[in-house]
């Protein structure tokens, strides 16, 4: 009995793995059409922001660690100490790592090249994501990156972690120390496009204000100059087992030329999905695309070729054809990319010649972390796991994996609520509440396609198996809405992670403030990219509303945000930001 209930929870896992997967891709879809939007707020808000340049102050009060004039181990050991223990370091000191980082950065090529000599050895580290605990339990098992391993850090530190500014200040601070023995790429998430908006809980923009306060949008724009000195690849030249590995976060395409790659000026890349004031005949404007497969692109298992990575809505799916085309004519042996969750940590695929390495364990509740090693002692390749994050006790006792996924799907699939009803609707001709089964899985597949519903759809909804019918209409039975917000326009409702992030834009300083007319012409600038209109009357109507209503603005959207009207001329913001504790 313990045995059948132990494959049953297996492949719950396996389901759950799956829903959080394609949740996760759907949000970069989201995140790709958005990315017009947010370039014109950026260029709009941000950058005006970016401009300023703000003396940053240690208080008389603080009492944290405090840097030397130069970089040192003991500080390096003694931060990491504070971040375990949920100490924060001081801005002043993070713009002292960041500053030098950029230094350091601006010498490098696009793609780094160094050679491990004999007893060298290297460790790759794949997507982190904010998970602290692992980036510690890769340095206990490792010591300080540069120390006695070569390390690459391959992108994709930042979004949805609760400790990405710890992680990157982290690694920067090992770069500083080691920086001909650390080597950091560039992901997809090192680019403001896709790390200042509320698609992603919560985003370096929203971790950065909380972390340093007054100071967070100055710290903000750093990161932005950093990410946009960071090397695209880095090529590991391994002397003695004569082997060259490429490591980059996403891929290649069938047109990638390393030796045009090099040309580049990358720092015009200020978002590789979407980068403004790129001169059509510019070496940047023709090769962008190879940068964006670089970042974006994923291996395609079933079949050969290239194509457009309509999984992401951005990059490529490049076949095994194309890496053994591409390994020959750049003399290199594997590619060794990130870039994608894997249930053991890691995926060899293309014959061998393509590893995938994501370092973020129960990044999808359940999932190991992994790092490559390099060895000069042996041609093969080691593939290292661990699971150091923990799902809190909580979560482990109330929900299962698959319940927290079902969860998280829920909240997705009643974005389409009015859709979904409408179609199943017309399908039921009696009016009964009742349609055939695999209508409705065929109308949610069409909604939030590649889930497994067929396996879930009981825990959706009601179902008669001896009829083969639903009961549509529970799909959202778990969900209690209240009429006061039936005035709201549904234009603003529906958007409001938008307006969210617009706030977070404009208040440049993080004092909770912002003008009604900043409000209205962020509205504005959201509404014209959505093709939706509203009126002053129902801008009004939504300012008093959050005015009158002081309570959370939850039944209508996930994250929980409270807006406060200052009777003067502003805007009081607080953000109480729920999902930091998820």
């Amino acid at each position: 009995m313990s045995q059948i209930n132990g494959l049953k929870i297996e492949e719950d896992n396996k389901i759950a793995f799956t829903i959080l997967n394609e949740l996760e891709f759907l949000e970069e879809r989201e995140s790709i059409k958005l990315t017009e939007l947010f370039d014109s707020l950026i260029a709009t808000f941000l950058e005006e922001n970016q401009a300023k340049d703000i003396k940053v102050e240690l208080e008389p009060n603080y009492n944290g660690l405090k840097f030397g004039q130069d970089f040192e181990e003991g500080d390096f050991k003694q931060m990491l100490k504070d971040f375990r223990s949920n100490r924060a370091l001081h801005a002043l000191y993070a713009v002292k790592i960041i500053d030098e980082s950029i230094k350091l950065l601006k010498k490098l090529p696009n793609i780094c090249e160094f050679s491990l000599n004999e007893n060298d050895e290297c460790i790759v580290v794949g997507d982190l994501h904010g998970h602290f605990d692992d980036l510690l339990s890769i340095l206990n098992r490792f010591n300080i990156p540069g120390k006695y391993y070569f390390f690459v850090f391959n992108g994709d530190w930042v979004d949805r972690g609760e400790k990405q500014i710890e992680v990157v200040l982290a690694l920067l601070y090992s770069f500083v120390l080691y920086p001909n023995r650390v080597f950091l790429n560039r992901g997809n998430h090192e680019d403001r496009a896709q790390n200042s908006h509320m698609n992603y809980k919560p985003c370096l923009k929203i971790a950065t204000l909380k972390y340093f306060g007054k100071y967070g949008s100055f710290i903000y724009s750093k990161f932005d100059e950093l990410f946009k000195n960071l090397p695209f690849a880095t090529i590991v030249n391994n002397k003695i087992t004569k082997q060259r590995y490429f490591v980059v976060h996403g891929g290649i395409n069938d047109s990638l030329n390393l030796k045009k790659i090099q040309l580049l000026d990358r720092t015009k890349f200020g978002s590789i999905c979407r980068p403004a004031n790129l001169s059509k005949d510019s070496l940047e404007f023709r090769y962008l695309k190879d940068v964006v497969d670089m970042l974006w692109s994923d291996p395609q298992t079933a079949s050969k070729g290239i194509g457009f990575n309509n999984v992401r809505n951005i990059g490529k799916f490049y076949g095994s054809d194309v890496t053994k085309k591409f390994l020959s004519e750049n003399n290199l042996n594997l590619i060794i990319r990130s870039h994608e969750c894997k249930q053991k940590g890691h995926d060899i695929g293309h014959d061998g010649k393509v590893i995938t390495v994501f370092s973020a364990s129960n990044y999808n509740l359940g999932n190991l972390g992994s790092v490559v090693k390099i060895s000069t002692k042996k041609v093969k390749i080691d593939l290292l796991t661990y699971n150091s994050s923990k799902i809190s006790d909580e979560s482990k006792a109330v929900d299962t994996n698959l319940t927290l996924a079902i969860k998280k799907l829920r909240s997705h699939l009643y974005e389409f609520k009015d859709r979904i009803l409408s179609e199943c609707s017309k399908l039921d001709m009696n009016n009964s509440g009742l349609i055939k089964t695999k209508d409705l899985v065929f109308i949610l597949s069409n909604t939030v396609p590649n889930i497994p519903y067929e396996n879930i759809k009981d825990r959706l909804c009601e179902c008669d198996d001896s009829t083969s019918t639903a009961k549509y209409a529970t799909l959202f039975s778990h969900v209690h809405t209240s009429s006061k917000y039936e005035s709201i326009p549904d234009s603003i409702t529906n958007n409001f992670n938008m307006l969210v992030s617009v706030f977070n834009m404009i208040d440049s300083d993080n004092n909770g403030f912002i003008t009604q007319d900043e409000f209205k012409k962020a509205c504005s600038i959201i509404f014209n990219y959505l093709g939706t209109s509203f009126s002053e009357d129902e801008i009004v109507e939504f300012i008093n509303f959050m005015d009158k209503n002081k309570d959370e603005f939850s039944s209508l959207i996930e994250r929980r945000i409270i807006l406060l009207r200052n009777p003067d001329i502003a805007l009081q913001k607080k953000v109480v930001l729920s999902y930091f504790s998820h």
